[in-house]
């Protein structure tokens, strides 16, 4: 797993980017086996992919003391790759959402 995230900042205004990447794996067709079993048995492997999302941020600070944040997650809409084992997919490594927006604020009294 890793994650990059920048940001650019003008003026009353915050933009970001984030990238979360998941390595694919290896796993085995019949989850009842143990590894060492599978390797007698000459029992074959399935690929699962790797998956890459893309995460945007937006952050307005120009009203006093009121701070507005847009994200939103998965802007490319990317799929998680399919696992046989974990029927449909693995939510370990990668969590399925589809785009997710989310609108807050925050306000502070003084």
């Amino acid at each position: 797993r890793g994650t990059f995230a920048t940001a650019w900042e003008y003026r009353d205004f915050v933009t970001g980017l984030r990238a979360n990447f998941n390595k694919g794996y290896r796993t085995l067709r019949d989850p009842s086996l143990t590894c060492s079993t599978a390797i007698k048995l000459i029992q074959p492997d399935c690929e699962v992919n790797s998956n890459t999302t893309v995460d945007f941020s937006l952050r307005y600070s120009g009203i006093k003391n009121l701070t507005l944040d847009l994200i939103v997650r998965n802007i490319f809409d990317q799929n998680p790759p399919l696992d046989p084992n974990a029927r449909p997919l693995n939510f370990t490594y990668h969590p399925f959402q589809s785009v997710v927006y989310t609108v807050g604020g925050t306000y502070r009294f003084k």
